[in-house]
């Protein structure tokens, strides 16, 4: 499965136009070009989100997905609605290929920077995740709360 699921992403990332401001970039994205309407977006969302590509398409630079330019709101709580149990997951260790896809969100560049972001997220899982049902809303919230009480971290936060 894992094999079929690359060659589908490399078949793919020859077609990485601009990603879609709603469904955010992946297969998903491609699969639903063109199509208009709630029906259609929440398609290319959830298939995003099943086959948890955009973090690949990020790190990579395909999918349509563009590690490079300015993050938008809207992109960030797209990757976090899309990726919350993979986050959940990596948060509750201190490390994980989501947790360096949300420090470069934040634009944490600096080694020991993502170090500190990591363990921050580590040391405060219990407040950030405190329920099942936590929306992507509450955890950018409490993730930047967290961040701007940090001073190393502050300056990562726009204001």
């Amino acid at each position: 499965m894992k094999k079929l699921l690359a060659l589908a992403a490399l078949t793919l990332a020859p077609l990485s136009a601009m990603a879609d401001h709603d469904a955010g970039c992946g297969v998903g994205t491609h699969l639903m070009a063109g199509q208009t309407g709630v029906m259609s977006k929440l398609l290319a969302t959830y298939t995003n989100g099943i086959l948890g590509n955009g973090t690949f398409g990020i790190s990579s630079g395909t999918l349509g997905c563009n590690g490079r330019d300015a993050v938008t709101e809207g992109a960030k709580f797209t990757f976090l609605s899309s990726n919350l149990d993979q986050l959940s997951t990596e948060a509750a260790i201190g490390s994980g290929e989501s947790l360096s896809t949300l420090a470069g969100i934040y634009g944490i560049t600096d080694a020991k920077d993502r170090a500190l972001f990591y363990a921050m997220l580590k040391n405060n899982y219990t407040k950030i995740f405190d329920r099942a049902d936590v929306s992507s809303n509450e955890i950018a919230e409490r993730v930047e709360a967290l961040m701007g009480a940090d001073q190393h971290l502050a300056r990562y936060i726009q204001a």
